[in-house]
Parts: C-alpha cells; structure tokens; sequence
C-alpha cells in the first residue's frame, strides 16, 4: 500500500464533501480505488468502481440540493474521520441527516469508505417530524 501524506488525504476529504453537491458520478469515481468500497450501515456494500459509480448516479440523480460540510475531520496514517451533517432533498422531503465516515486510502485515492448515519433521524424527517434541534444552534 502507498502512503500519501496525512495532510493530503485530510484535503481529499474535505473536498469531496464541500463539492459533493456539484459533483458528477465520474468524477466522485475516479476518487476510489478499482478494488474499493463503499460500505453504508444496515446495507451491502457496493464494491469496486462499477458499483460504486451506480451508486453515486443513483444518488445524484435521486437526491437534489447536496450539501456535506464537514464539521469535524481528523486524519492519521492512511485514515481520515469526518463528520458532517447530510443535507439534501429527495422524493419531496428535505433531510438533514448527521453522518460519520472513515476513510481508509492507497496513496492518493479511497481504498474505503465505511459510513455511519443516524437511521432513526433519517426515517423520522421521512415520516414528516421536525428538524433536529441541533441544526438551529448556534455553533461552539
């Protein structure tokens, strides 16, 4: 395996969520291995760049106004851990979702993305409840 330097990979990350919203499906690809996957909590994962570019058409083509600010990202080895707030609107319904990823690279590009959001929240704005009331706080 390759190792690109910590501070590389941290602004790989970082990038891909603040373009997250402009990105097209190759270009979101091509940021991953050939043999790398994507592993979403409660789901299979979609693994080796076919799935995970079927993945990324399905999800910028289902999902509109993508927003994936980083809050809080941390970088060491060949790993990165971000948490941001995923926003977006889909089928008519706005979500406001909050995530957590680990991001394992080879060099300059995404061996793996494990990624972790809170399910309950999800299908509750699903459902029509309000907005957590952590997104009308002021920031620390």
């Amino acid at each position: 395996m390759v190792t690109a330097s910590v501070d590389h990979i941290v602004a790989i990350v970082e990038r891909f969520h603040r373009d997250m919203g402009r990105l097209a499906p190759d270009e979101a690809t091509n940021l991953f291995t050939d043999y790398a996957y994507i592993q979403m909590m409660m789901k299979e994962p979609y693994v080796g760049r076919e799935e995970i570019h079927e993945m990324f058409t399905i999800w910028f083509t289902s999902h509109t106004d993508i927003v994936t600010t980083p809050r809080t990202v941390t970088g060491q080895d060949n790993r990165v851990a971000v948490e941001w707030v995923d926003i977006s609107d889909h089928e008519g319904k706005h979500y406001e979702v909050p995530c957590f990823g680990i991001f394992e690279f080879d060099g300059d590009k995404i061996a793996a993305w494990r990624l972790y959001y809170d399910y309950a929240l999800e299908r509750g704005q699903k459902a029509g409840l309000k907005l957590p009331i952590y997104e009308t706080a002021p920031q620390a």
